[in-house]
């Protein structure tokens, strides 16, 4: 092999690497929550050491790049083709309490709160957070538009929907839970009706 193929060939298998060291971490953080989580289990998972993280990683370098990965799994996922700005909300808040995206939202939570004392988290939050709200003004946008609601700022109800939302999840995942997945979705959906004029849910409840 030539010196450029050699040299080529390293830099493949440290990418490699690299996405090896994420994706092992991004599983563990939706097993074990990110606040709990350590180099150790990282390591132990990979069966490497700590030396051949570091190479590759800060510590804080790994928790943003996995929580955002993580996060994203989600939010880069495109509605189906032709789906109603009606039948997108009702996708988004009827997924907002499902026992199986409790994962992703502990690490959520985790990450705001962790994110005060890292920067490169904070930025991967922010990033996230970004994402959020543009995928729900959007949908708020659409409807207004179409007619089936009035929502005269969207993104500024985005930002009220995300923060109730991240409180009700609060509450959801405390031990004991301080509200029902049940209440948890009505209080959501009475703020939607209240933002949105007009907006009726699709399977008649509000």
């Amino acid at each position: 092999m030539s010196r450029e193929g050699a040299l080529s060939e390293k830099r493949r298998s440290g990418a490699e690497r690299r996405e090896e060291i994420v994706t092992a971490t991004v599983a563990l953080m939706r097993e074990q929550g990110l606040a709990a989580l350590t180099t150790r289990d990282v390591t132990g998972r990979l069966g490497v050491g700590a030396g051949l993280l570091n190479h590759y990683f800060t510590w804080s370098e790994l928790r943003a790049l996995a929580f955002e990965r993580l996060i994203r799994a989600d939010l880069d996922a495109p509605p189906p083709a032709g789906e109603s700005p009606a039948a997108e909300l009702a996708a988004l808040l009827d997924g907002a309490f499902l026992p199986d995206a409790d994962p992703g939202w502990r690490v959520w939570m985790e990450a705001i709160e962790a994110a005060r004392n890292d920067p490169a988290l904070d930025a991967a939050v922010a990033r996230c957070e970004a994402m959020l709200i543009d995928r729900i003004a959007l949908i708020l946008a659409a409807g207004h538009v179409s007619g089936a609601w009035r929502c005269a700022d969207p993104r500024a109800t985005a930002w009220r929907v995300l923060a109730l939302h991240d409180g009700l999840v609060g509450f959801l995942l405390a031990t004991p839970p301080r509200v029902t997945r049940a209440e948890a979705g009505r209080h959501l959906r009475h703020l939607v009706a209240l933002e949105c004029a007009g907006w009726v849910p699709l399977d008649g409840s509000a």
